[in-house]
């Protein structure tokens, strides 16, 4: 998550079908984003329903986390609700992880992806680590590596 803006539409897509009846509930919303930087994840982990003040001075922003770093979040408040409302969970990751994963997710699945974009297969794995939970799982990779001509 960086600004929270597509959690926050996925969150309210969800919402409406629900209410619609086209879905039978709304997901579990897991966030994943960059150590020390992202104002939605840093307020979930300090356990607070508004967004805390994350200090530009303290972010470390680098060439992989780049698209993560959001020390004031377009969409905190609506992120931080759609966490709390669907019981879900934030996760944060260094740059060798994000680099990692995104290794990963192209060796196994043939997805090229920027590291930032596998916070979510990193987040999806913490998930299943703590709550071995039943049912589909789907992590939104929106961001890819582009080749250079």
């Amino acid at each position: 998550v960086g600004n929270g803006t597509t959690m926050v539409g996925l969150y309210l897509g969800f919402l409406e079908a629900y209410k619609e009846g086209y879905a039978s509930r709304i997901p579990r919303f897991i966030a994943a984003s960059t150590l020390h930087a992202n104002q939605v994840v840093e307020s979930w982990l300090q356990g607070r329903l508004t967004p805390v003040v994350v200090l530009p001075e303290r972010v470390r922003e680098t060439p992989v986390n780049e698209p993560l770093v959001a020390y004031r979040s377009l969409n905190a408040e609506e992120a931080l609700r759609a966490l709390y409302e669907t019981k879900g969970r934030a996760y944060a990751f260094g740059d060798e992880e994000l680099i990692e994963a995104s290794l990963l997710l192209r060796a196994v699945e043939g997805i090229s992806s920027l590291p930032a974009s596998s916070s979510a297969l990193l987040a999806l794995r913490e998930f299943v680590r703590e709550e071995d939970p039943e049912g589909p799982l789907v992590a939104v990779v929106t961001g890819k590596w582009l080749r250079r001509r």
